[in-house]
């Protein structure tokens, strides 16, 4: 009845928790102690030294170290350590993703580390394209040598165009590059970093540049003119300036006595672009759609087997962009829903990679973070935020223009304030329902701990029977099935016999406990243990011949080992002791 009483306190005080709990479950304070997170009731100084702290103390050191490694990354490939660039590269690469996963689980609002991290980014596509391109001119510059030796003036000529064309490749990557250190020099100042490591940098990649420059020049001076054969071919590029979205026409002719039919392969810019088949003039035509390609000069060339022709170029102009962007609102989902398109001029830009920015002001403060994007084939994009919390955000797309003949562009700036609306009825079915599992619970404990009938052996004789109201101490699914109105002594037998000594052992304790009746109130007894009916009894004169058999009982019921035969025989004179103690008469 005491624990009934406290049972019915805790549960009344549970629902009275639930109830108050239930007002603020619709309006929920979501923060961790670990951040700068904001409510009304609690702000976190702690939590806000220690976010400064850790930018000072881990995140300016990383950004200093990307500063360093950017030269090193540059000086090891004008030295030709290939091997060591690749591995500079590789750490830049990971202190890149140490700043933003550092500045994202701090949610730092400074927009110049943003834009740190998104530099710093296209720096490292700029730096991987350095050394493959390098390695790359290395590699030409190995066959031109070996080339010359063997006086093969065709191959010469087809090395000395691939190496013009790369060394262009490579002098554009090295004005994007060049293009944005005064803005990594700048940032570097707002954070007082060092940024020596990176204008060095700089410095040897146009050292790397300008060295290459002097090699192609030479190259080209020692390789000797193709000789004319009996087969000629002649390329051309028609118009020879164009822009993004406009075609241009690569076609040429093959003079020999064979020329019907011939595969002809067109590289553009040192790599193969396509194969096509002369007519029966030896006519051969292609049709050049400017896509994704760097503006400034490409150089064409075409060949037939052997033959080769001369080496041309064209420009490709860059082009303004606009960019559009627009916030749809949410989906079904509660996602946030932008969308917009890229285009240059009337010219859809397809699969363009581009970003958005987000700037966020929230109860906690500001967050600032960037999604990518990349256009489909007419030029649209979708971005969704999943999970928006609560705030006024300002977002932005930007297209860099990177790998593209088009100019950078920047969408308008898009304004939408963000409130989760929670469902209100859905919220409050799910209180009713919890405070109805709550109420279900209680009812059935509370049934469950009625007191129930007492439970007597059927094999206890009845002179032994437990007081009134008395459960079993020995409650399990097999006790109806052990032997009844037997001899203890032959009972037991039976059931060794059947490798039952678990129930055997049960069946004396059963005994046994009609025995202990008397000493012990039917409501201790039936919550005991047999070591505690023990412990509760040794003040009496039979406690050494109980305790004995209750330690044999314990050893045969509960280790689950294989009982022997003097095993069974020890447990059942224990257990004859203990009745004789008892004053039990002998069977």
């Amino acid at each position: 009845m005491k624990d009934r009483f406290f049972f019915g306190v805790v549960v009344l005080l549970s629902l009275l928790f639930l109830a108050l709990l239930a007002p603020f479950a619709l309006e929920p304070e979501l923060y961790t102690v670990e951040d700068d997170a904001y409510t009304p009731f609690h702000t976190n100084p702690a939590a806000l030294a220690r976010t400064a702290e850790e930018t000072s103390a881990t995140l300016l050191p990383l950004m200093q170290d990307s500063l360093d490694v950017t030269g090193t990354i540059i000086s090891a490939a004008r030295e030709r350590d290939i091997e060591g660039a690749r591995l500079d590269a590789y750490a830049y690469d990971d202190t890149l993703r140490s700043i933003g996963q550092i500045a994202g689980r701090l949610r730092l609002s400074e927009s110049e580390i943003a834009a740190f991290s998104r530099d710093h980014q296209t720096n490292a596509a700029d730096l991987r394209e350095l050394v493959n391109d390098t390695e790359a001119y290395d590699a030409l510059e190995a066959e031109f040598i070996a080339t010359l030796v063997r006086n093969d003036p065709t191959r010469l000529a087809v090395l000395v165009f691939e190496g013009e064309a790369l060394r262009s490749k490579m002098r554009a990557n090295f004005e994007s590059y060049s293009d944005r250190s005064e803005e990594m020099v700048n940032l570097s100042a707002r954070f007082e970093l060092d940024p020596t490591g990176y204008e060095a940098g700089v410095e040897e990649f146009a050292a790397l540049i300008a060295e290459i420059d002097v090699r192609q020049v030479e190259h080209a001076a020692r390789a000797p003119r193709i000789a004319s054969g009996s087969e000629r071919l002649d390329v051309r590029v028609t118009p020879d300036t164009g822009q993004y979205g406009e075609t241009l026409t690569i076609s040429g002719t093959l003079a020999s006595s064979a020329a019907s039919g011939r595969s002809i392969e067109i590289a553009v810019d040192s790599r193969p672009w396509k194969t096509v088949l002369t007519d029966a003039a030896g006519r051969y035509e292609a049709p050049f759609s400017i896509g994704r390609i760097t503006s400034g000069r490409h150089f064409v060339y075409a060949r037939a087997g052997e033959v080769h022709s001369e080496i041309i170029s064209f420009t490709v102009m860059p082009r303004d962009t606009q960019l559009l962007l627009e916030y749809r609102g949410r989906d079904n989902a509660g996602r946030m829903v932008l969308a917009g398109s890229l285009s240059a001029g009337p010219v859809p830009v397809s699969n363009a990679p581009l970003r958005v920015d987000f700037d966020l002001v929230y109860e906690g403060g500001t967050f600032a973070w960037w999604f990518p994007a990349t256009t489909t084939g007419n030029g649209t994009y979708t971005v969704r935020v999943t999970n928006p919390i609560e705030g006024t955000y300002t977002m932005q797309a930007v297209f860099s223009g990177d790998g593209y003949p088009l100019n950078a562009s920047k969408s308008r700036s898009v304004v939408a304030v963000v409130t989760n609306e929670r469902p209100i009825g859905v919220v409050a079915a799910v209180l009713i329902a919890c405070l109805a599992l709550c109420g279900a619970g209680a009812w059935w404990y509370l049934r469950r701990q009625r007191p129930r009938r007492a439970h007597v052996p059927d094999d206890v004789p009845a002179g032994n029977a437990l007081p009134s109201g008395t459960r079993s101490p020995l409650r399990g699914p097999k006790e109806a099935s052990l032997p009844s109105a037997a001899p203890p002594a032959e009972s037991f037998a039976d059931l060794v016999a059947q490798n039952r000594a678990a129930d055997a052992a049960l069946l004396l304790y059963v005994r046994l406990a009609g025995l202990l009746a008397g000493y012990l109130s039917g409501a201790e007894f039936a919550v005991m243990t047999p070591r505690e009916v023990t412990a509760a009894l040794r003040n009496e004169p039979f406690y050494a011949a109980l305790n004995a058999f209750i330690r044999r009982y314990e050893l045969v019921r509960y280790s689950g080992r294989p009982v022997s035969a003097a095993d069974a025989d020890a447990l059942l004179a224990a257990w004859e002791k203990c009745a004789a103690a008892l004053g039990a008469p002998q069977e």
